[in-house]
């Protein structure tokens, strides 16, 4: 921190108000320093207090940085360059100038009362402070060259520049900045001379050269920046602009889908009513097919035969059949499905009675060779009984028939008497 020399006496400072980019403030001047206080919420100007404390720029940057951004301040861009800077609430704006030792040079200021806003004036109605003439020493005048043939007619104090050491021709313009500092602004004809470092005139181009080619080349790349944030946004807006409509067509194909499910899931209720409703009457017709078969017995009922089924009088109820010339409708759709099912019922139907015939022939045709076979058996044993008991085949069947009927009955009710009557009648016949 450089070493700053204060005037203890209250003639070294200024206290006025101002309006700055809308804002009322007090102004305190301390050595061409201007630190405001803002007169509606008493917020302090922290940068310039750093300033006052004799920071540079960097330093000042690096203590807000550290103890005041991580709090509650206000940052300032824009307007006069004074006003602009960080501004923190009034207890950390004491809090700062007494860390850095200036608040008993602030203390006008902390302890002004707003209340005496209309007392103070403006800075326009301060009178300007003189400026004290240079005083120079034998040490600063220069002799004049020996060639010189006369003195000169002015005394040496009424020409500051004429004799003065420290004087060069560029010092008019490295006296002024090359830029205003974004963040503050110096103030030309208060500034301290000892706090304003000496520039040389090719420090000065330097600078200018410096400051120029940021501005250039910051310019260049907010316009490529720009440019490429533009052409992102076209490109997500068209993006985003498919995607959309690729959204909108899946919701109205979905749409349809589900209306079409809707259509579907009512006609497979109404088939499904229709389908139960033909499964009844089949199942009634197949009832009485198998009465009509038990009533036919063993006869022959082929399919094509003469044996023919009243459906219509089996029917419980006629349905009116569509005619051909009809514009087809979603019911006719429905009605001719129900046909088709009904006719494929028809089918199996005859095809189950086809079969059940063939089984029947099958087993009449069985019956038939055991019947065969049976009296061929039986007219083999009347042979045998005729020749065992020498008796004529036509007079077996007599004497058989009560042996027949006593062998047939249980043992225990076994008539013996038929058996003994049997024996007697083959001993007359053998007699």
């Amino acid at each position: 921190m450089e070493d700053m020399e204060f005037p203890p006496d209250k003639a070294d400072y200024l206290l006025f108000r101002g309006t700055y980019s809308g804002t009322q403030v007090f102004v305190m001047s301390v050595s061409g320093i201007d630190i405001m206080r803002r007169r509606k919420d008493a917020y302090i100007n922290a940068t310039q207090i750093l300033k006052l404390a004799g920071f540079d720029k960097g330093k000042r940057t690096k203590i807000l940085e550290r103890e005041v951004h991580s709090l509650t301040h206000e940052k300032i861009q824009g307007g006069y360059g004074k006003y602009q800077g960080t501004w923190v609430p009034f207890p950390l704006g004491q809090q700062l100038s007494d860390r850095y030792g200036v608040l008993e040079i602030l203390r006008p200021l902390f302890d002004l009362d707003p209340e005496t806003w209309s007392t103070l004036r403006d800075k326009t109605q301060i009178p300007a402070k003189p400026k004290p003439k240079k005083v120079y020493t034998l040490a600063d005048v220069e002799s004049p060259p020996p060639s010189s043939p006369c003195f000169f007619s002015s005394p040496l104090w009424d020409s500051q520049d004429t004799f003065d050491s420290t004087y060069s021709p560029t010092k008019r313009k490295t006296d002024r900045p090359s830029s205003v500092d974004p963040e503050e602004e110096e103030d030309d004809d208060d500034a301290t001379p000892k706090k304003r470092p000496k520039k040389t005139d090719k420090a000065d181009k330097s600078d200018k050269t410096d400051n120029d080619k940021p501005n250039e080349k910051g310019n260049e790349l907010v316009s490529v920046v720009q440019q490429m944030v533009e052409a992102m946004d076209i490109d997500f807006q068209a993006k985003l602009s498919v995607r959309q409509d690729e959204i909108s067509q899946l919701q109205h194909q979905n749409a349809q889908l589900t209306k079409q499910l809707e259509n579907e899931r009512k006609d497979w209720e109404h088939l499904r009513y229709v389908g139960l409703e033909q499964l009844t009457r089949a199942q009634s017709r197949i009832h009485l097919l198998e009465e009509a078969i038990q009533k036919a017995g063993l006869r022959d009922v082929a399919i094509g035969s003469s044996f023919a089924i009243d459906w219509q009088a089996m029917e419980p109820s006629s349905t009116n059949q569509p005619s051909s010339t009809a514009i087809p409708t979603p019911a006719s759709k429905k009605k001719k499905r129900a046909d088709e099912f009904i006719e494929r019922q028809v089918q199996e139907l005859r095809s189950k009675l086809h079969q059940a015939n063939m089984k029947a022939q099958q087993q009449k045709h069985n019956l038939e060779d055991r019947l065969a076979r049976s009296q061929e058996t039986e007219a083999m044993c009347k042979r045998l009984i005729a020749s065992c008991c020498n008796l004529p085949l036509n007079k077996i069947d007599d004497l058989i028939g009560p042996l027949t009927t006593a062998i047939e009955n249980d043992p225990p009710d076994m008539e013996f008497s038929r058996v003994i009557g049997f024996m007697e009648r083959l001993r007359q016949h053998q007699q």
